[in-house]
């Protein structure tokens, strides 16, 4: 079964279907370089797609561009979550130390 939609985000919106279970057979459409949006795009579907769940997704459809992070915002996310691992890290190393201490501390006869 193929459909036409109009003024979508192709990409966007195959990568829509996808998450909702639907595969599309072929995406087609005639998108311009550089551009997101298409002013026609063609859909084939497996002929036993359920169209109630395609229609759910073309209503909730956003054409909008997928918002790509730059290379930097990439790296200062690495960065953060580097940061946060290693406090993670030592945070859970001075629990294991406190916890030696206070064994030794019992089996030497000091406090706890």
């Amino acid at each position: 079964m193929r459909q036409e939609f109009n003024n979508i985000n192709p990409n966007k919106l195959h990568d829509e279907l996808i998450s909702k279970g639907i595969v599309p057979i072929l995406v087609e459409s005639d998108i311009k370089d550089k551009e997101y949006i298409a002013e026609n795009t063609w859909i084939t579907f497996a002929d036993d797609v359920d169209t109630t769940k395609i229609d759910e997704v073309i209503k909730k459809h956003d054409p909008s561009q997928i918002v790509v992070p730059t290379q930097d915002e990439i790296l200062r996310a690495k960065i953060i979550k580097d940061g946060v691992t290693m406090q993670l890290k030592q945070m859970k190393q001075d629990q294991i130390n406190a916890n030696l201490l206070a064994q030794i501390a019992k089996l030497t006869g000091g406090t706890k």
